[in-house]
């Protein structure tokens, strides 16, 4: 599964210069929802729920799950990311 680039700048890139993007994932690998990691961040609800779906559409993931696997497959929480 390809990954969109533009003009060179990929969307890993992306979303390893955006530390709210990483954190939220990082949130969502221990297992809250949404709601709890807007609680968490000082976020509001919908603010997650769009930059998750954000997120799922950027990485091609038709769901939590597989934006779960899709973060693993890139390795984007990995310590050296």
């Amino acid at each position: 599964m390809a990954i969109p680039t533009n003009g060179g700048t990929g969307v890993i890139d992306r979303l390893c210069a955006d530390n709210l993007d990483l954190e939220i994932l990082r949130l969502m690998r221990k297992g809250l929802p949404d709601q709890a990691i807007a609680q968490h961040l000082a976020l509001g609800h919908r603010t997650v729920q769009r930059r998750v779906n954000r997120l799922m559409e950027h990485l091609q993931a038709r769901g939590r799950f597989a934006l779960g696997l899709r973060v693993s497959e890139l390795g984007l929480l990995d310590e050296a990311a």
